[in-house]
């Protein structure tokens, strides 16, 4: 990191400072470019064009064995456009089906050629999909989980949403990757350095309550599971909106509700809605 200073001038009304000179030849910044201002909550400016890196597609071979999900992470999240993977025997009917199942669990990626010694896959780029809606969207699903199993849905349908909520739980790391690597300031991601890495703890806790919930057997208290439903709900309405106060207050009632819920089953999935409490600033 280079430190540049600047004196402000001040032109009728207007307060200006110039740009360096070394910066404006990095990033190719020219006459009439538009550039994107971020102040962030502690009062600092980020500056940077729409793109402060020139997009490059980026591809991946790796190796199908048994570790083949690790090593999709690693390539799927290190930014690659394409990734191939390289068979070296044809995959069995169990294997394939374990491999489609793993991918269908990211809304971006799709299989655009399979042969017996390679499979491609394509990752695309969400622009629509703002790290936030991600994080509500998570949060819905969770919402109808936990209906789901008050209802004694049957497992596949239960399955689904929990394959869904996965699905923007990837999608919102994704975003946040994209936002901090790429530096690209879109108008859903304009939030501070600090608020996207709360939004990815948060998103955690919801991936591993969306786990506990749709794991609950069907001898569940309902009451007791409507009790600790609607306590998430208000935890993260108000870490969502910030609101401290009601916050700090709730906190207090969710102890109490702890020593209160009988199931054991109920305890963990209170516990991570206590957590999430706990970030709301």
């Amino acid at each position: 990191m280079k430190i540049v200073e600047r004196n402000v001038q001040q032109i009728g009304q207007s307060l200006l400072i110039s740009l360096p000179k070394e910066w404006t030849k990095l990033l190719k910044v020219k006459k009439g470019a538009v550039l994107k201002l971020i102040i962030s909550e502690q009062g600092n400016l980020s500056i940077a064009p729409d793109f402060v890196h020139e997009e490059k597609k980026q591809e991946a071979s790796i190796l199908f064995d048994p570790y083949f999900k690790g090593r999709f992470f690693r390539a799927y999240f290190g930014g690659n456009e394409k990734i191939t993977f390289l068979l070296k025997d044809k995959l069995s009917e169990n294997q394939r089906k374990e491999f489609y199942a793993f991918i269908r669990r990211f809304m971006n990626v799709q299989v655009i050629e399979e042969t017996s010694t390679k499979i491609t896959l394509k990752c695309f780029k969400i622009e629509e999909l703002s790290i936030e809606e991600c994080l509500k969207r998570m949060h819905f699903l969770l919402l109808t989980l936990f209906e789901e199993i008050a209802e004694s849905k049957d497992k596949m349908k239960i399955a689904e949403t929990k394959e869904t909520m996965i699905r923007f739980y990837y999608m919102l790391i994704m975003q946040i990757r994209r936002y901090l690597t790429e530096g690209k300031f879109v108008e859903g991601n304009q939030i501070s350095l600090i608020k996207a890495m709360d939004y990815r703890m948060v998103a955690e806790k919801i991936h591993r309550l969306g786990t506990l919930v749709g794991d609950l057997e069907n001898k569940v208290n309902i009451k007791e599971l409507h009790q600790v439903k609607e306590l998430y709900s208000k935890t993260f309405n108000y870490y969502l909106n910030e609101m401290f106060e009601e916050s700090a207050h709730l906190l207090f009632d969710l102890d109490q509700e702890e020593k209160e819920i009988k199931d054991p089953k109920l305890k963990p999935i209170l516990r991570y809605s206590i957590e999430i409490c706990r970030l709301t600033k």
